[in-house]
């Protein structure tokens, strides 16, 4: 149990540096080969991408594989959703098993793409792709877990690794965890809430506690787009900053 604790933790701790001081192949190449058991891969590829692809698509390389499975560094010129569904729509009818880890040119925020299909007739048709995002306002221990998932075992086939990609990458699976904890912090807030006012009924509590959770959320989004101060911690840094007077708000 430690040592699957302590290989997460390494995996954190890669992520946290990504995060942090940016990301390059070396770093991927760490976590791929290192921490997650992949096979060291140093290769160009040559792709046919459409011209408004192409000309936004800086540098693109597979840094790790297994079997036929392939993981792909691609520094794009900014990270849009629209430029990457065509780059991974355009790299899969080359690699259609993958990894492709996007990045800006400035190198500040990473997406780790896992691409989905469907089934049409012989071929399977890209439907999309999940993603993991490690970015300056990103909590990361989800990341390190879900990343941890796709370990690959010795002798592993490239199909197996695609069904651990698929659960890993799974968004519902993130989704139910983040309502889990959302709603343990609710309930946290509402208890905190309600001792320190005795006379608040049950509906009162839930009401107000509603309202301060909605704001944080709102606020969180703000943040993350660098809207408050352009400071992406700026309600941690603020928490901390008054945490004395913290439960005299209530």
């Amino acid at each position: 149990m430690n040592k699957v604790v302590n290989w997460r933790t390494e995996i954190l701790s890669i992520l946290e540096q990504i995060k942090n001081t940016g990301v390059n192949a070396d770093i991927l190449k760490k976590l791929f080969i290192e921490r997650l058991n992949f096979e060291p891969a140093d290769q160009d590829v040559l792709i046919e991408f459409p011209k408004d692809v192409k000309d936004k698509i800086l540098s693109i390389k597979i840094i790790s594989k297994v079997d036929n499975f392939k993981v792909m560094f691609c520094i794009i010129d900014s990270l849009l959703k629209g430029t990457e569904r065509k780059a991974v729509k355009n790299i899969s009818r080359y690699y259609p098993e993958n990894i492709i880890v996007f990045t800006n040119k400035e190198g500040n925020e990473t997406h780790f793409i896992n691409t989905k299909y469907i089934k049409k007739e012989e071929k399977p048709v890209v439907r999309g792709f999940r993603r993991i995002t490690v970015g300056k306002t990103d909590r990361l221990r989800t990341a390190a877990e879900r990343l941890s998932n796709i370990y690959a075992d010795e002798g592993i086939s490239t199909l197996t690794l695609m069904t651990k990609c698929e659960e890993a990458f799974d968004i519902e699976a993130v989704s139910k965890e983040f309502y889990k904890e959302f709603v343990e912090k609710y309930k946290e807030l509402r208890d905190v809430i309600r001792n320190n006012n005795p006379s608040f009924k049950k509906e009162d509590a839930d009401k107000f506690t509603q309202e301060i959770m909605n704001r944080l959320l709102f606020l969180y989004f703000i943040q993350k787009k660098g809207w408050l101060n352009g400071d992406y911690r700026f309600l941690y840094n603020n928490f901390k900053s008054n945490q004395k007077n913290y439960y005299k708000i209530f």
